[in-house]
């Protein structure tokens, strides 16, 4: 069914069990556009970025957004510290449906997609990127993708023991860091609060790091990492203008 708002089409349906909101210029929805893939993060919704999609959509992007799993209209009783990494791993591969039904459907191809999530979103994009190599570019906010890493900080921060081999088995198998060896260098920018509170930056530090070390060269100039001095775990206008503008220079 689909939904009007100015001159932006927006269409609720299901994917393969996965609830998706999609949006596009209504004079374009049947064309083959550039496609941003958004992810929100832990306790919020796709309902709560109809405004960041509409905005991307007046750009000329077709904007796809998907409830996570436990959230939204799939929302269940949840625990941050038993099903985070659950929902994140269910996202990175539930993905594969959501790109083949976004193919076939709306004529979305990977090469001209990116990924941008923000929190628990920053994360799954990561992981997201890091197993499906045709994806042309990611926008990490306030994730991390050093998941083992950033498992032990928040350990840390709760007062809990650290976590066992078992554990950590599913966290390893994912991890972007543990795969960037193997990937095609592709456009990454990663954005963080310089005092986030809910998300330590040290996880993403870590992984910008180790993108530094094997995008070597002139590869170097497809990374970019921005610490916003003194903003805790939010998204300003301005960073949400540079994503704009960062995502319709690579797409």
């Amino acid at each position: 069914m689909w939904r009007m708002h100015s001159m932006v089409a927006h269409e609720n349906l299901i994917v393969d069990g996965i609830p998706v909101s999609q949006f596009a210029l209504r004079e374009r929805t049947s064309e083959s556009l550039p496609t941003i893939f958004l992810y929100h993060g832990w306790d919020s919704a796709k309902d709560n970025y109809v405004f960041e999609a509409e905005v991307l959509s007046l750009f000329g992007f077709r904007v796809i957004v998907t409830d996570a799993p436990l959230h939204g209209d799939r929302s269940v009783e949840r625990n941050v510290q038993s099903d985070f990494w659950k929902v994140i791993i269910q996202s990175v591969e539930e993905f594969k449906s959501l790109l083949d039904y976004a193919h076939l459907t709306w004529g979305v191809n990977a090469k001209t997609s990116a990924l941008v999530g923000s929190s628990m979103g920053g994360f799954t994009v990561a992981g997201i990127f890091a197993n499906y190599p045709d994806v042309h570019c990611v926008v990490s906010i306030n994730g991390s993708g050093a998941w083992e890493e950033s498992e032990a900080l928040f350990r840390r921060m709760d007062g809990r023991s650290p976590a066992t081999d078992e554990e950590l088995h599913l966290i390893r198998l994912f991890d972007p860091i543990r795969k960037i060896a193997r990937l095609p260098r592709r456009p990454i920018l990663l954005q963080h609060g310089a005092s986030d509170s809910i998300v330590p930056i040290d996880g993403q530090r870590k992984f910008y790091k180790e993108l530094l070390k094997n995008y070597v060269g002139n590869h170097t100039t497809l990374v970019e990492f921005q610490e916003v001095p003194r903003m805790n775990h939010y998204i300003s206008i301005g960073m949400f203008e540079y994503v704009y503008k960062w995502v319709s220079e690579q797409l």
